[in-house]
């Protein structure tokens, strides 16, 4: 199950938990761990909301009036009280090491000289702990998330007014899609930003089927605009391999480079994309000529096409978006009477499409038996379960 975060009106730590809870996740389970995190008077509910016409869920914390600013090892104490289950409390605490490390930039400290502000009060950590529970308690897998709100305005906190988006979000989401907002005030908290950041990517999603689509309410009432965010649960591929998203396409033509350059070029290619081949071609005028190609995730493309201006001829490249499907794989090894041999297993639902053994373990097993080297691939074939 993958999801697709929705954001078109920003996101904040309950809009969040809020769209879980519409999703079906019950608060029945949160409630009783955030009064175990040990918070005097800290309490959460649930309710029905409507916004600019649109009914979602509505997370409600009632906290109580605080003054102490916790730094990450009280963070990390409180959590650990709380008996979250495993992977509930390792989201959770990745999501305040985000905000420490943010902290911790923009000020120039250590991180466990941060101490939290508001991301650190008795709401911000009902809100990070009930959406920890809900998210890995549905099962969810990867993520993406739409382009955020970049809006104007400033916001009072504890070091005074801020410009927004806060400079805590803003180190978080780097590298995430922003889209300018006329409305003015924080629609991206840092507690967001943060929960943004542990559980997705930037970008589009694979094609996906969707299942349903829950919607969390924020707190104030924007004129004519939705205050949701919306988290879609859906499905991807159609059923034959294994939907592994998007990648990016780079390629170059070159017609003017000797052979020995080419091929040290995608020596270093591969060190950087995800697969690289050369295609002959013809050229203007009749040269023959080759086409680099290099297959390179979303945020790997930049690498990529340093690599190629740096180290050939071309001087420009064309990139393209494909859908890449894989099946599931894993390494096992096999004992042969060459001795053992790596073997790369693939399998589609559960049944094993193809075995693979590692060529260069087959070639110093043939090499060190004296025997050629298709006798050993033979031999490890059939030791393959």
């Amino acid at each position: 199950m993958i999801a697709y975060l929705d954001c078109p009106m920003g996101i904040a730590g309950d809009m969040a938990v809020g769209a879980l809870l519409d999703l079906g996740f019950p608060i029945e389970e949160i409630a009783p761990r955030v009064r175990a995190l040990g918070i005097e008077g800290l309490e959460v509910s649930a309710e029905k909301a409507t916004r600019a016409g649109i009914g979602g869920m509505r997370y409600r914390v009632q906290a109580p009036p605080e003054r102490e600013h916790r730094g990450l090892a009280e963070i990390r104490a409180i959590l650990g009280r709380a008996d979250l289950p495993p992977k509930a409390h390792a989201l959770a605490l990745d999501v305040f090491e985000r905000l420490a490390k943010a902290e911790a930039k923009i000020h120039g400290i250590p991180v466990e000289s941060v101490h939290f502000h508001e991301v650190g009060a008795a709401d911000a950590l009902a809100d990070v702990v009930g959406f920890a529970l809900a998210w890995t308690g549905l099962g969810i897998g990867a993520a993406w998330v739409s382009p955020l709100p970049w809006t104007k305005g400033l916001v009072e906190a504890a070091h005074g007014s801020m410009p927004v988006p806060a400079p805590a979000t803003v180190e978080l989401l780097r590298g995430f899609a922003w889209e300018p907002s006329p409305v003015e005030g924080e629609l991206v908290t840092p507690t967001g930003a943060a929960i943004v950041a542990a559980v997705s990517k930037p970008g589009e999603p694979p094609a996906f089927t969707l299942e349903k689509a829950g919607f969390g309410a924020g707190t104030r009432d924007v004129p004519g605009r939705p205050n949701l965010a919306r988290v879609v649960l859906a499905k991807t591929g159609a059923g034959i391999g294994a939907e592994s998203g998007r990648a990016v396409l780079v390629e170059a033509n070159l017609d003017d480079m000797s052979p020995e350059l080419v091929g040290a070029l995608v020596e270093r290619l591969r060190g950087a994309a995800l697969d690289v081949w050369t295609t002959p071609v013809q050229m203007k005028k009749g040269r023959p000529g080759v086409v680099v190609s290099a297959l390179a995730e979303e945020g790997r493309v930049d690498a990529v096409a340093s690599i190629l201006f740096r180290e050939s001829t071309t001087i420009g490249l064309r990139t393209s978006r494909v859908e890449r499907r894989i099946l599931d794989r894993e390494l096992v090894t096999v004992e042969t009477e060459y001795g053992s041999i790596r073997v790369k297993i693939a399998r589609l639902a559960g049944e094993v499409v193809n075995a693979a053994p590692e060529f260069e373990d087959v070639r110093a097993a043939a090499e060190k038996a004296g025997v050629p080297v298709k006798t050993v691939m033979a031999a490890a074939q059939r030791s393959t379960p």
